[in-house]
């Protein structure tokens, strides 16, 4: 899971002096604005039924739903990776649209 913490954090791209903390918050301010922009998004997306077709797949292509256990650490690794990315994309779904999540799976044939 991702800490809510690390939204409010600005991105790495983000130029600024960490020492001024009038530059932080700026930074912190376009961060919290582009995330949420990012929820409005994932928000339109999911009214859709083509939308919601599209995140469950993409979901598990992610690994969202299974259990991450390979035969080598680094197939193990790299699921674990990928899984995590999925979950930060079901939170933000969760966050803007819990009822359509749950339209979602069902439209889909619920968690494989």
């Amino acid at each position: 899971m991702v800490n809510e913490s690390d939204e409010e954090l600005p991105q790495f791209s983000d130029n600024y002096d960490a020492n001024d903390s009038e530059q932080i918050n700026k930074a912190r301010k376009k961060a919290g604005r582009a995330k949420h922009d990012d929820l409005e998004i994932v928000k339109a997306i999911m009214e859709l039924p083509t939308g919601r077709a599209w995140f469950y797949r993409l979901l598990g292509r992610c690994g969202t739903f299974t259990a991450p256990a390979y035969n080598t650490d680094h197939e193990t690794n790299r699921a674990i990776g990928r899984q995590m990315i999925g979950h930060i994309i079901q939170e933000d779904i969760m966050k803007t649209s819990p009822e359509n999540y749950w339209i979602m799976i069902k439209e889909n044939g619920g968690i494989k």
